[in-house]
């Protein structure tokens, strides 16, 4: 044993000494342990003969990923059983893929739209100056070579290679190799990170089908990358071994770790060093191996037919001391014990208060979740937090008088000595948390309490309001149930029963939740949240929770039931006298049994054979168990309400019911939640008759009654029977509404057929899903991470923005920030791109915020530009922004980096692309060719005129603009929608040439805007055509033939496409502000629209959407922008292409108005993502009412037709325009 522990510790012994097994190489998170996994049995060892280079390297990057999930410095506790659990799961096989390109490399794998069907072909301008110069004896320079050619877009890159190799042979007599044998030749897209390369058709590349939409042609480089893939070949470092043997560190030593955390806690790394060890088992660990609950759910519906079959079954074992929930027939009810430690809730929420500010250091209060407050946080003050000094002043009079009078009362109350002094505290604002009472004293320190920690209302009486939620909605009609009164104290004890009018165990779902809010009352019945916390009834076992349950509340939180992640608080806390943190706690009482309880589905056969009596109870029932004693309920039976009564939707539906089902099938996502109960049994019986139909399946399930079992037995088999839901169907089934487990992993079966560009265009949904998920341990989830590791260049990339955008959000932060460390800890060589790209926002986003304290515009600026050159210092050689990691920079042009005129100060910064080839610098091994050995003269000069058209067409610099202060989620979500709309189209065979740039979101308030190259907004446009340039119906052709003399007809082509797209897009989506400053065109004819803060209608201006006015003027009176000089460009309304756009207009809005549930439901999943004009299901309703689901195709045609008569006729447009201009100047 001695001489085995010189090189690894054996915890596990079952491997065959002389079998070869394969084993991966793992760092352990925690303790920075090494240690081998055996993928075959799961056993492990721990290395201790580990080169101390390995160890090094390994412990930076789980410092450098801890920084940047921000574990260290977030005051959340990360260190539950639940997180412990989840990060300790075994590795499976779809953790381990291995990165497919070496090389970034972009793909559009989802299907070509007809659009394109008659294209077969794509112009490439390949640039060969890596290999070839020529001498140009006339003008005594030496020019780069290109060469043109066109290919088949089904030719693979890899032939695309050959062929050009064919064309410089015959071209100049000259075979190209690489310069090196270990190397291979690939395309690179000129100017960007991005290549050409593999087996992979032409077609599949992303940049290729952008250069299809009116674009003529796609410059290239031949460039050269090596054979060899050690970096991503040896990652995941697995490799075979017998037991005797020690790990090949030589093989590994070049490649990053593989970080994971072990299967259980192992002993940190510096107690190790020096002490013998000792045989470490696993039996001596709470931790079991952790499989998605929904496996367990899925054994569960078998359990009636093979009740004894699952004795024998090692997987799911049917033991006779367990109890499942499906035979179990007793009363659910709950016990609310007590409420402790109130004062707590004050304290954590205190930002002036200098112990927390002590212990916690640079942490924020409890409700902080960024400076756009949710609608979850109750606190007045903290949704303001930073209008709080303001809002402190403005009020200050007021309560002062309040407070004067309340101390002249306590004068006239008080005749005994020791109240002075409680009269005395008062008056210096200060107060005993340890003392509530309902006499003078406790009134008085109450009152002050009131004001020190800025509550809305004077404590008085409290309460707990119970829900069980099942979703986003209560289970049953009494799944909402509020506690007795009692007065407010330091520990409030209550000690009542709580039930839902008859719910049984046996009727649970296992993904339901008890929700609870604490309720502070006032003494003239003014109510304010002040607190709430949720637990799951089931564990991630599928255990019942039994006995006394401690849940730590969050501080001025009302429970959002849409986020399933939200559970206990674990945030900021004071330690407690043995240094541990402890919260305000909620004691509740569950029930208890003598044995485990283990959820399963009811068997309603079963239970009647055993003589109990069928479930749901109607509402006779009910009413006569209560009577008789046995149903126990705080209060009296509201006889208002209703239970859908027992019938038989099992039988055949008759004449009337299917005639009905035509209007019910047809009812949008908005207007889903008015089917009456009638209304449901019609969809449930009437089932068979639409399954064929993949779409109508989410309106089946808003027909189920979740408590009673056999609907969802039902649902399980109508899953098994129905047509099979596309994936944009089936993206609504993820969103907060859903709960079932089985129905969301159907769900997102479908929703990953959907290819890489696909699945990122709907990421923002995704993420927003994975918050809609109960456990950690989701199939939504491990699908994303294995799509990232598989793609990280692509799925990975969206995948990590989108999560670290948006950890401020303390609810969510635990689900967000566990899943980015999965991502990290698994992408390998991959993570220090993403660390790159964090250093450089971190970098900058500093710079942004450190200019605003300078009020001087001019020393503002010389100090930007001397924090950039400092910050470009800590840089790597190249480095990518977030916005797109194909834009690799080399430098930052100082000189024409700028801060833009806008109230938060945008940085407007220019990068020279590190991709462009610099033609003045002469390669080594270079083949200089002499123009006077150039025999084709016809080659010659379009040699010469290339040269020329270089400069203009090389893309060797980009833009960004970094905003610090902002809100650009709405951009985002808009962006998306555009897309979306342009993929619609495009599959029904329509291009309108859409630009839409690109923007990304990296922190709270901060993100990066892409800055269209050789684009003018048409106020620019304006301008440059005269001081009156706004009523010039000509400015617009004029700037297009300035810069399209030899294509104009292709430039108008692109102006008559795109200006339909997006006069269609901005009416359903109801853009505001569309001043000329906010519209854009670029030189090639494309029109596009930016800066879109404002969307959608509110209950305000439902018609017009959400638009501004200036100085009590509306100056905006049509939906959507098509002026007279967008008209001219068409040949004016009675030329022909104004023919075609209109026919294209309305062509694209009747494609949208097919698809509008699934606009709907988008903008329904974004309910929780916290946009400022998009917070409750009301706001969605300008959008409904723009696509006109209930008229016919011509009835809409004629619909739009008339919107764009009237916006052509809108001549204020004309005169906003021009004052625009004015106030620029």
């Amino acid at each position: 044993m001695d001489r085995q522990l010189q090189t690894s510790q054996r915890i596990f012994t079952k491997a065959q000494v002389d079998e070869k097994v394969k084993y991966l190489l793992c760092v352990d998170m925690d303790s920075h342990q090494i240690f081998t996994i055996n993928l075959k049995n799961h056993e492990i060892c721990i290395e201790y003969e580990v080169p101390q280079v390995y160890r090094v390297k390994a412990k930076k990057d789980i410092m450098d990923i801890q920084k940047l999930v921000q574990l260290p410095d977030s005051s959340w506790n990360m260190d539950t059983l639940r997180n412990q659990r989840y990060r300790r799961r075994e590795i499976s096989e779809y953790l381990l893929h291995k990165i497919v390109n070496q090389e970034p490399t972009y793909l559009a794998e989802s299907s070509m739209s007809d659009a394109f069907s008659k294209v077969t072909s794509l112009k490439l301008i390949v640039d060969l100056s890596d290999y070839i110069r020529l001498e140009d004896q006339a003008y005594q320079d030496i020019n780069p070579i290109t060469i043109e050619l066109h290919v088949d877009l089904v030719t693979c890159s890899d032939e695309v290679i050959k062929k050009i190799l064919r064309v410089v042979y015959n071209n100049f007599q000259v075979r190209l190799k690489t310069k090196s044998p270990e190397n291979q030749f690939v395309l690179q897209i000129s100017g960007f990170r991005e290549y050409l390369a593999g087996n992979y058709s032409i077609l599949s590349y992303d940049r290729v089908r952008m250069n299809l939409r009116g674009i003529q042609y796609l410059q290239v480089n031949l460039t050269e990358v090596s054979k060899v893939r050690r970096m991503y070949d040896n990652f995941p470092p697995i490799f075979e071994r017998n037991a005797d043997e020690s790990v090949p560190w030589e093989q590994f030593m070049d490649i990053p770790c593989f970080l994971f955390y072990a299967p259980f806690p192992l002993r940190d790394i510096q107690n190790e060093e020096g002490k013998k060890r000792k045989k470490i088992s696993r039996q001596d660990s709470n931790f079991s191996p952790l499989r998605p609950r929904l496996f367990l759910k899925e054994r569960c519906l078998e359990f009636v037919e093979m009740r004894y079959q699952m004795l024998q079954e090692r997987y799911f074992p049917l033991k006779k001391s367990i109890i499942y929930s499906g035979e179990c027939d007793y009363r659910f009810k709950i016990q609310i014990l007590c409420l402790s430690n109130v004062h707590r809730l004050f304290i954590l929420d205190d930002k002036d208060l200098d112990e927390f500010k002590k212990q916690n250091g640079h942490k924020r209060r409890a409700t902080y979740n960024g400076q756009c407050p949710p609608r979850f946080i109750t606190k007045a003050s903290a949704k303001q937090e930073e209008q709080h000094n303001t809002s402190k002043k403005k009020v200050k009079v007021e309560d002062e008088e309040k407070l004067q009078k309340k101390i002249s009362f306590l004068k006239l109350c008080k005749t005994k000595e020791q109240d002075a002094a409680q009269i005395k505290q008062l008056s210096k604002g200060t107060f005993n948390p340890h003392f509530f009472n309902h006499g003078p004293q406790g009134t008085a320190n109450m009152e002050c309490l009131m004001q020190k920690y800025e509550l809305d209302i004077q404590p008085y009486l409290i309460s707990v309001q119970v829900l069980l939620m099942y979703g986003q909605t209560p289970l049953t009609k009494f799944s909402i149930v509020n506690s007795q009164k009692v007065p407010f104290r330091q520990n409030t004890w209550f000690y009542q029963d709580v039930s839902f009018q008859g719910l049984k165990i046996s009727q649970l779902p296992m993904e339901l939740r008890l929700c609870f809010n604490i309720v502070l009352h006032s003494s003239n019945g003014e109510e304010q949240i002040i607190g709430s916390t949720i637990t799951e009834l089931f564990d991630e076992n599928g255990k019942l929770k039994q006995g006394r349950l401690h849940l730590n509340v969050w501080p001025f939180y009302k429970c959002d039931t849409r986020i399933a992640c939200m559970n206990e608080y674990y945030g900021a806390a004071l330690p407690n006298q043995e240094r541990t943190p402890y919260y305000t706690q909620l004691v509740i009482g569950m029930p208890t049994f003598i044995e485990d309880v283990y959820w399963s589905l009811r068997d309603e056969k079963y239970m009647k054979q055993v003589g109990f009596p069928s479930t749901p109870l109607n509402i006779q029932q009910i009413s006569l168990q209560y009577m008789n004693g046995i149903l126990e309920r705080r209060g009296t039976l509201n006889s208002s309400v209703t239970v859908r009564p027992q019938r038989d939707w099992k039988a055949t539906p008759n004449t009337n019911e299917l005639a009905k089902l035509d209007r019910l099938l047809k009812f949008d996502p908005l207007q889903r939640h008015l089917y009456t109960d009638e209304d449901k049994f019609i969809l449930l019986k009437c089932r068979n008759h639409y399954k064929n139909q993949p779409s109508a399946f989410p309106i089946f399930l808003c027909a189920i009654n979740w408590s009673d079992p056999e609907e969802i037995r039902e649902v399980y088999q109508m899953m098994k029977v129905w047509t099979s839901l596309p994936s944009d169907d089936a993206l609504p089934l993820l969103d907060a509404n859903i709960s079932d487990e089985l129905v969301r992993y159907y769900a997102t079966k479908r929703v990953g057929l959907y290819k890489d560009d696909e699945l990122v265009l709907f990421m923002l949904e995704l993420t927003q899903a994975l918050i809609f998920e109960q456990c950690h341990f989701s199939p939504l989830g491990e699908m994303l991470i294995e799509r990232s590791i598989m793609n990280p260049w692509v799925v990975g990339h969206e995948l990590f923005w989108q999560l670290r955008s948006q950890l401020h959000i303390q609810p969510t932060y635990e689900r967000y920030s566990l899943i980015l460390e999965q991502l990290m800890m698994l992408f390998g060589n991959y993570r220090y791109e993403l660390f790159g790209e964090v250093q450089v926002n971190d970098e900058i986003m500093q710079i942004a915020d450190f200019i605003k304290t300078e009020k001087d515009s001019g020393k503002r600026l010389k100090e930007m530009k001397n924090k950039l050159q400092d910050a470009r210092q800590k840089f790597s050689k190249t480095f990518q922004f977030a916005i797109d990691p194909r834009m690799s920079a080399s430098e930052l042009i100082y000189e024409k980096c700028k801060i833009l005129d806008s109230k938060k100060l945008p940085l407007w910064l220019v990068m020279k692309s590190a991709e462009t080839r610099d033609v003045t610098q002469i390669p080594k091994q270079i083949i200089m060719l002499s123009s006077k050995n150039l025999k084709d003269t016809d080659c010659l000069e379009n040699l010469r005129r290339e040269k020329e058209l270089r400069k203009i067409t090389i893309n060797d610099k980009f833009l960004i603009i970094f905003k610090c202060g902002d809100d650009i989620r709405q951009d985002l979500l808009t962006l998306q929608l555009i897309k979306i709309m342009d993929k619609i189209w495009l599959d029904f065979g329509l291009d309108y040439r859409m630009k839409p740039y690109k923007v990304i979101s990296t922190l709270d308030q901060v993100g990066m805007i892409e800055v269209v190259l050789n684009s003018d907004t048409t106020s620019s446009i304006h301008e440059n055509a005269g001081k009156f340039g706004a009523l010039n119906k000509s400015s617009i052709m004029e700037y297009l033939k300035k810069h399209n003399k030899h294509s104009m007809e292709n430039a108008v082509e692109n102006f008559l496409r795109s200006c339909a797209g997006y006069c269609v897009a901005t009416y359903l989506l109801g853009i505001g502000d569309r001043h000329s400053g906010n519209i854009m065109l670029t030189e090639s004819g494309h029109l596009f629209h930016i800066d879109f803060g404002h969307f959608l209608g509110n209950k305000l201006t439902i018609i017009l959407g959400n638009f501004k006015t200036k100085y009590g003027i509306n100056r905006e009176r049509t939906p959507f922008v098509f002026t007279q000089e967008m008209a001219y460009v068409m040949g004016g309304v009675q030329g022909h292409n104004f023919q075609r756009f209109e026919d294209f207009c309305t062509k694209a809005y009747n494609q949208i108005r097919q698809h509008g549930h699934l606009l709907i439901n988008i903008f329904l999943m974004n309910l929780s993502a916290g946009m400022p004009e998009l917070q409750e299901i009301a706001d969605i309703e300008y959008l409904r009412e723009k696509l006109q689901l209930d008229i016919g195709e011509q009835q809409a045609t004629e619909l739009f037709r008339k919107e764009i008569t009237t916006s052509l006729n809108d001549m204020w447009r004309k005169i906003d325009n021009l004052i625009h201009n004015f106030t620029r100047d």
